[in-house]
């Protein structure tokens, strides 16, 4: 139901709509993987080991990312061709930023997020940094380590980088001596093995006022009703982010110090975030890692952030202490758009860059760099366009639209030679729509159309790439199904769709075209549909009400409301007949027994299909109260509401559709 038919019923006739939180886009992949960087090319390892930063300089692409405990640099004219940015005798890759050997960063130093410095010359790099300390073991994987996030700064390019300190610390003290793992301390065998802030990334607020700084805080006493989640930092721009500039945000505002200070998650149960701003989306998108998968979710403040859906059900975060020789995990996700000026922006499609690390008995993390081919697309990208309300996003060539549509259908001139209609930009899996359905009465001499389509790798409509089908052209009202399979080139990603009623019209030839689909919604339609000839109205417009009905199963008997509440979304007037027009006015908090049906006990016989254009026509004189008018139509067993009571098994079929006035 849609949320006007959803409310009419819930206010009329006592229905409880379910509440559906849905993704406003879906991430997909497009294509295999690819590794990018092998373990050991350049002499670099364990990368990456956090997001990837990437800027465009001239015609210079420049990376930095981690591993091998450091930070490292690959530059080259695009990202299929990097190599090292600063390189030894050998030609091996040289690390530009390492651990300091003392204090906060003296085991692990190593950019996570590299942005330009308020001067628009500099640039910053926030980075992840760990301590270590002695544990029971000598096991390098087994070690006590403190987490933490520090700045430095380059003013040669990202080449050489000076060290600012440290910006943001855990909220709670470093306790030792830790467990040899995360399940030793759940057990209560020692402290957290990891503790602390860290695993930075970092975007801009909407205002462009504030680096929006975004990290983990491992704790070691756990909170009731929070986990580890994503917290989040701010530093006005101006101040580069240097220490002292950050305030965590901790309930509802930025009030807590960067060093030590509470913090609350913005997210819960995800880690090793990479943020961007998306054009596609206009909003922020974050890919970030759980123990069971790779996770996706946009948020328009960079504050209130949607559930996250997972993109990759894999091993990831974590999950290293559970796996066996052999076995992989995925962790470190980058989504990276790499035709964009850096890794601040996205676009709608990308790469999604990670780790993929084997446990092997010989190296115990055999890690690459690899990427994966990836797109954005809406929740349900499977094609569906409804013409009652206009052409929407699509767009007529050699033919014309009436406007406004009329009785739900909207009219396209077919007069000149090759008329044809173009959808919007759109994306979906061919073998998600084999076929399509089009809702269209055309009055031709011709009886042939055709579907084009078009496909992310050829984005050109062409004769290689169409369905034809026949048309009855008589002007009657038909469902015509496509089968957009039989085409040897519809497979992989269809970005469009092109829809030739005729291959060539003439004078007085026309379409009333109701909806293209991919799936037959008139089968597939409820019991009752309501129908306008517009969805606004003023002084002298003529209001006309359509009606459809359809019973696919067995016959059976009904009472049928009709009626309409008015802009002061309390009053009902319910009709009682049509011809004379007559009717009763009612309340929605009034006692149900004062709904008065139009029709009582009639009989909807087996197979029924009918539609009338007209059912109920008004004109408005401009005395009516401005507002917002709900038509509405509904089907109850006889008597329903008899008992004086309104349940949800009263409502056999029930379609409200919704009007503006003005005066």
């Amino acid at each position: 139901m849609s949320w006007v038919l959803a409310l009419v019923a819930l206010a009329i006739f006592g229905l409880h709509p379910q509440n559906v939180v849905a993704q406003p886009f879906i991430m997909m992949f497009t294509g295999p993987e690819e590794v990018v960087l092998p373990w050991g090319q350049y002499e670099i390892i364990n990368s990456p080991d956090g997001p990837i930063s990437f800027r465009r300089d001239g015609s210079v692409v420049k990376t930095w990312f981690s591993g091998g405990g450091g930070t490292n640099y690959l530059i080259g004219p695009d990202f299929d061709h990097l190599g090292p940015g600063i390189a030894d005798a050998s030609g091996n890759a040289m690390k530009v930023f390492r651990p300091s050997g003392s204090g906060f960063d003296s085991g692990y130093a190593a950019a996570y997020s590299v942005i330009a410095a308020a001067n628009g010359s500099d640039l910053l790099m926030i980075y992840h940094a760990e301590q270590y300390f002695a544990n029971q073991t000598g096991d390098i994987f087994l070690r006590c380590t403190r987490y933490s996030i520090g700045l430095a700064r380059s003013s040669d390019g990202g080449v050489t980088w000076t060290r600012l300190g440290e910006i943001i610390s855990g909220q709670q003290a470093f306790v030792q001596p830790c467990a040899t793992s995360t399940q030793g301390w759940l057990r209560g065998e020692g402290a957290r093995p990891f503790q602390g802030a860290g695993n930075p990334t970092v975007t801009l607020s909407p205002d462009g006022q504030y680096l929006y700084l975004y990290y983990t805080d491992a704790l070691n006493t756990l909170i009731q009703g929070e986990t580890d989640g994503l917290r989040m930092a701010r530093a006005p721009v101006s101040s580069d982010g240097v220490p002292g500039s950050w305030q965590k945000y901790y309930q509802g505002s930025f009030s807590q110090p960067g060093l030590g200070g509470l913090g609350s998650p913005v997210v819960q149960r995800v880690g090793g975030p990479a943020i961007s701003v998306n054009t596609y989306l206009n909003n922020y998108l974050m890919v970030a890692m759980k123990a069971d998968g790779i996770y996706y979710t946009s948020s328009a403040d960079g504050i209130a952030w949607v559930q996250p859906r997972r993109l990759w059900a894999v091993p990831s975060d974590g999950a290293n202490e559970l796996l066996n020789v052999g076995d992989s995990f995925y962790p470190y996700p980058t989504f990276l758009s790499t035709d964009q000026p850096s890794q601040m922006t996205t676009g709608q499609t990308g790469y999604l860059y990670y780790a993929h690390v084997t446990v092997r008995a010989d190296i115990r993390y055999f890690r690459n760099m690899a990427r994966r081919p990836v797109v954005l697309a809406p929740v349900d990208p499977r094609p569906e366009y409804r013409f009652d309300q206009g052409p929407g996003e699509w767009s007529c060539v050699h033919c014309s639209f009436d406007s406004p549509p009329t009785n739900g259908f909207l009219t396209v001139r077919l007069e000149s030679p090759d008329p044809y209609l173009v959808g919007p930009g759109a994306l979906w899996q061919a073998s998600d729509v084999p076929k399509l359905y089009i809702r269209a009465a055309i009055s031709s001499r011709l009886n042939t159309a055709e579907v084009f389509f078009t496909r992310l790798d050829d984005m050109l409509f062409s004769q290689s790439k169409k369905v034809q089908f026949p048309i009855v052209p008589d002007g009657q009202m038909r469902t015509y199904e496509v089968n957009l399979a039989s085409s040897p080139a519809y497979t992989g990603l269809i970005t469009g769709l092109r829809f030739d009623p005729v291959f060539s019209g003439a004078p007085g030839e026309y379409m009333q075209l109701a909806w293209i689909s991919w799936r037959d919604l008139w089968r597939n339609a409820g019991p009752l549909t309501l129908s306008l000839n517009q969805a606004t109205f003023h002084r002298g417009d003529t209001l006309r009400v359509g009606l459809g009905a359809r019973n696919p199963g067995p016959a059976f008997n009904a009472d049928f409301y009709f009626g309409v509440l008015l802009p002061d979304g309390m009053t009902l007037l319910f009709l009682t007949s049509l011809s004379p027009l007559a009717g009763m006015v009612s309340r929605l908090d009034a006692n149900p027994q004062t709904f008065k049906p139009l029709l009582t006990n009639i009989l909807l016989p087996a197979n029924l299909d009918v539609s009338f254009d007209t059912v109920f026509e008004v004109t408005f004189s401009g005395t009516e109260p401005v507002g917002t008018y709900v038509f509405f139509a509904a089907l109850t067993p006889p008597g329903a509401f008899s008992d004086g009571r309104t349940d949800a098994h009263d409502i056999l079929a029930i379609d409200a559709k919704s009007l503006g006035f003005g005066p």
